[in-house]
């Protein structure tokens, strides 16, 4: 969650441009591509059926961090398994 909402600030103070910059280089560097597309354009299409109210931002910020808590899971390193030796 932090993670978004540090994206988030800092876009807040950047002109048009440079946010749009900022978006696509977070889109471009994100390891769930696909899924950060997928989730963004259904609340999208989630937003332009309702009322905008100023509690939306809980459920796209909800949204957001669903993404974020996939993508950037630690997975640990497969182990392998102990060589066993026959005796005898």
């Amino acid at each position: 969650m932090r993670r978004f909402v540090a994206g988030v600030k800092f876009g807040d103070g950047l002109d048009t441009s440079l946010r749009d910059r900022s978006m696509r280089q977070y889109i471009e560097d994100h390891p769930e591509k696909e899924l950060l597309a997928y989730i963004w354009a259904e609340t999208a299409i989630w937003m332009n059926r309702i009322v905008p109210e100023e509690t939306d931002k809980y459920v796209m910020m909800a949204a957001a961090n669903f993404v974020n808590c996939i993508a950037f899971v630690p997975i640990d390193a497969p182990t392998s398994a102990p060589c066993l030796r026959q005796t005898g």
